[in-house]
């Protein structure tokens, strides 16, 4: 005789408390980025929020409030994006982060640091689909 199975469906990782932090030093309107990823992302409880460089960051961020995903433009005012994430690892950043930038110069160290490097004109659905995949992952260390 066989038995029985029964299929359990595992349940998909709660968003609730999860967050997305964006730094722009070239979007004048940061809202876009609002919409975008609130589109992306319906009705799911993920805080986002948008800086407009990593001084305005390190001011409003503490070391126990770091994003689960960070997206980061390479060019910012005073430091480069991928020394900002070299930074964050180094004090113990463990989250993803997305950086984009203009040009390939950057490719190898960014790609060092960030989970994935976006090239300029962003593909704003490969971004935002990172974005969602990151968040609905369990936690593992970059």
């Amino acid at each position: 005789m066989r038995k029985k199975r029964f299929i359990v469906p595992v349940p998909a990782p709660s968003l609730a408390h999860k967050s997305v932090h964006v730094i722009e030093y070239y979007e004048p309107n940061h809202e876009s980025y609002l919409r975008f990823i609130r589109h992306r992302l319906g009705d799911a409880p993920v805080e986002i929020k948008v800086f407009g460089d990593h001084e305005a960051y390190f001011n409003a961020v503490t070391p126990d409030k770091l994003p689960d995903v960070l997206v980061l433009s390479n060019r910012q005012k005073g430091m480069t994006g991928v020394d900002l994430i070299t930074r964050l690892r180094r004090e113990g950043y463990a989250g993803k982060a997305f950086i984009f930038t203009g040009g390939p110069q950057i490719e190898l160290s960014a790609e060092m640091e960030a989970d994935d490097v976006f090239y300029k004109p962003t593909d704003t659905r490969r971004l935002l689909d990172a974005i969602y995949l990151a968040l609905h992952a369990p936690n593992e260390p970059h």
